[in-house]
């Protein structure tokens, strides 16, 4: 399946969870790969940990396998319903770890999103990420899942 900018049409969550809760696991495949990426970015960006945005993901993924039950299309949307839970996750995490402020986050994980040999990206980069940490946090989470969650 091609995933482009008109993902909403060519991509109906909710079928597909409708599906996955009648037992069909080729459409619960199909939800994980269209939010897999797109989830761990939302981590990824938010922790500069790649190995705790795999976890956290892996978890997300765990809660909407145990609870895809409880999947309720007239209640809201399934897209909305798994982000709620990403959300959620986070929320457990920092409140398990003691909440950290993305201005106070260590720089030693920004290599890890800017991947540049070049140093003059480099330095867009590091003044990039210095705005952005004086926006607050809501600013913060829109410019992120606007323009780091999704690569299409």
């Amino acid at each position: 399946m091609n995933m482009s900018n008109d993902r909403a049409e060519m991509f109906d969550c909710n079928a597909l969870a409708c599906q996955w809760q009648h037992g069909n696991q080729q459409a619960g495949a199909l939800i994980f790969d269209y939010f897999a990426s797109q989830i761990f970015r939302f981590f990824i960006v938010r922790l500069f940990n790649r190995e705790i945005a795999e976890d956290l993901t892996q978890h997300v993924f765990l809660k909407v396998t145990n609870k895809i039950h409880t999947f309720d299309t007239n209640l809201g949307n399934f897209s909305s319903w798994i982000w709620q839970i990403t959300r959620n996750t986070l929320i457990d995490y920092f409140r398990e770890k003691k909440h950290v402020v993305f201005s106070d986050l260590p720089s030693e994980g920004e290599h890890f999103i800017n991947e540049s040999d070049d140093p003059a990206q480099e330095v867009k980069y590091h003044e990039l990420l210095a705005l952005v940490k004086t926006l607050s946090t809501e600013e913060q989470e829109i410019f992120s899942l606007h323009h780091l969650s999704d690569p299409l």
